[in-house]
């Protein structure tokens, strides 16, 4: 009797974690070295395609505000990837609701291991690749950042539905804002934490 209460209550605390992780999290932090307040909103989702080679999108929404009452939205996603994919394309789309946004993203870090540790006595750098993925296991990904501009948190405040739209060569991967985190993004671009 004992297993099944400490099971069931490990399997609802995993299962409370991930809805967590999934729905949202908001933090909110005072930046003194800059003189700012930073409030960041974390979600993950997978994207609505099959079989697209991405396992998941985790993007991390900081919005800033500073003393002289200026106020920024920007965007890190990282896009963790099952196996080393079509290079992402410099260009996305948000959809909200019917506006459709195009922005272009700043790269951050293709999230895979330096030349110098990859494997040295394979010339063809493509293959170093393939055998470091091969040899770890782990996932590659992509990481980049976007800003939002004041007629993109307008739209967000009051939009109802975001899509974020990002191609891998032939491929399409499209991941859904949930109610659940949209009322969140909401609360964050409008300062009501």
């Amino acid at each position: 009797m004992q297993f099944l209460k400490t099971s069931f209550l490990l399997l609802s605390t995993l299962i409370l974690f991930s809805q967590c992780a999934i729905n949202g999290i908001l933090r909110e932090d005072e930046d003194v070295f800059r003189g700012e307040s930073r409030n960041r909103l974390e979600t993950t989702a997978a994207p609505i395609e099959n079989r697209t080679g991405v396992c998941n999108v985790n993007n991390y929404y900081v919005h800033t505000s500073g003393n002289g009452g200026t106020s920024d939205l920007t965007l890190y996603t990282e896009i963790v990837k099952e196996t080393e994919n079509f290079v992402l394309e410099p260009e996305i789309y948000i959809q909200i609701d019917k506006h459709i946004i195009k922005k272009r993203i700043e790269r951050l870090d293709q999230g895979m291991l330096p030349e110098s540790e990859s494997n040295a006595d394979n010339p063809i750098p493509s293959l170093n690749i393939a055998l470091n993925n091969a040899n770890n296991g782990a996932p590659n990904r992509d990481y980049f950042r976007l800003h939002f501009d004041e007629d993109d948190i307008e739209k967000i405040r009051r939009g109802l539905d975001i899509r974020f739209r990002y191609y891998y060569g032939p491929h399409t991967v499209t991941i859904r804002v949930n109610r659940v985190q949209m009322e969140k993004l909401k609360r964050l671009v409008s300062g009501k934490m």
